[in-house]
């Protein structure tokens, strides 16, 4: 089997064909690239009339698609801004300001975008970079959140009136909560949108990398890698193009100046080839994931005690470990009724059943490892596990999970 190599590759550009090409497939190039002679369905070229390069080879595949591999095929693009100096790389980054005291300023290798307290003014700036699928990171934080004044870390076709994207918005006073959208029209039923309480006690006024990623049959919305939003309707399509956006801005005048700081901008897309390996919403047939998250609830002696994995907006919890302990403070008398620990949100709701009876410093514990993990009934729903109050007994609960979909 003889395999042909174009010549001549470059990053964009077209494709010259002279001669005749018939097949049925599809045609996967992008680069420049010449061919001469004749190529018919399930035959390869001969490879004395095509020069050698260090780019090939291009070949028929079984289904009779065209294939160019190498640069060529990969065309992935990347960016990285540590905003070093004192003002923004300008072949980079446009930057917008409106409204007295609206102002953006590089220190420090932090760029910070200040919006004034006029009604309507702005700070923002963007940068074009690419088309899906891709990913974005946002290392920021907000000096405040308050009334009348929205900021947005946000991937987006248009940098004023937005119809297509995919965005963090920090709207509201809560410094705990996030707001994750989409959309695919200018139209309220072209979008979607979750409110999210940031995991692990987080607020918006320290650092933390804000990640969108976009795949080819969903979004996701991540916080310092935990992932907290999922979306597969109202989403961008393959090859919808982006601005890297950061904005705040003022609805209506506002009791003070916010300011917007970030440390670095990243982002890079992928070839079709790398996308399984490279988003954490779109992953592989199989999906093995981290149990990275944990809740760990106790009492004291004679109080009831009750471990709650918090909703995380449109996601489910998946739990792969269950460990309850009762430590017995004094001498405990049995009865015929044992001590029932029950759950909410759990397939079944299962109940876990400890003695009565006990001597002091007496431990008694159930520990469920799961095989895989068990998912809650309801998304976006608290799932709790409830030791009740005992007379002599100190609780201690411990669940392992991971959110998803």
């Amino acid at each position: 089997m003889a395999l042909f190599q174009p010549t001549g590759l470059t990053d964009t550009g077209a494709v010259t064909v002279t001669g005749t090409v018939a097949t049925t497939g599809t045609v996967v190039t992008s680069g420049t690239s010449t061919m001469e002679g004749n190529q018919q369905t399930g035959s390869y070229p001969d490879e004395a009339s095509v020069p050698t390069s260090n780019y090939g080879p291009v070949y028929l595949d079984q289904f009779e698609n065209l294939q160019i591999r190498g640069p060529v095929l990969t065309d992935e693009y990347s960016l990285r801004s540590d905003f070093p100096g004192t003002s923004l790389p300008q072949n980079i980054w446009t930057s917008v300001t409106s409204g007295s005291g609206s102002t953006v300023a590089v220190a420090n290798s932090v760029v910070s975008l200040t919006s004034g307290t006029q009604a309507s003014a702005k700070s923002q700036m963007s940068t074009l970079i690419d088309y899906g699928p891709l990913q974005i990171y946002f290392y920021s934080k907000l000096s405040q959140r308050i009334a009348n004044q929205t900021s947005y870390l946000s991937l987006r076709d248009n940098l004023n009136s937005p119809t297509i994207y995919a965005e963090f918005q920090f709207s509201g006073t809560s410094n705990t909560q996030v707001i994750c959208e989409t959309a695919t029209d200018a139209t309220a039923s072209g979008k979607e949108t979750t409110a999210v309480a940031l995991p692990n006690g987080m607020t918006t006024a320290t650092y933390h990398a804000y990640n969108i990623e976009v795949g080819s049959d969903r979004v996701t919305f991540l916080v310092d890698n935990t992932m907290i939003a999922e979306h597969t309707r109202h989403i961008p399509n393959a090859y919808d193009s982006f601005y890297g956006f950061l904005a705040v801005v003022n609805s209506n005048t506002t009791a003070s100046a916010t300011t917007l700081d970030t440390d670095y901008v990243f982002f890079n897309n992928f070839d079709k080839v790398d996308v399984q390996a490279n988003l954490a919403g779109s992953p592989l047939g199989v999906e093995i994931r981290a149990n990275d998250l944990c809740v760990s609830a106790t009492g004291t002696a004679g109080s009831a005690v009750t471990a709650t994995l918090p909703a995380f907006g449109s996601l489910f919890h998946h739990i792969s470990n269950v460990h309850i302990i009762m430590y017995s403070t004094a001498a405990r008398t049995g009865t015929s009724t044992p001590v029932v620990v029950t759950s909410t949100n759990l397939p079944g709701n299962p109940s876990l059943t400890f003695p009565t009876a006990g001597a002091i410093g007496t431990i008694s514990e159930q520990n469920l490892q799961l095989p895989g993990t068990l998912k809650a009934l309801a998304a976006g729903t608290n799932t709790t596990i409830v030791c009740p109050a005992t007379t002599n007994v100190i609780w201690r609960i411990n669940v392992v999970y991971h959110v998803g979909a």
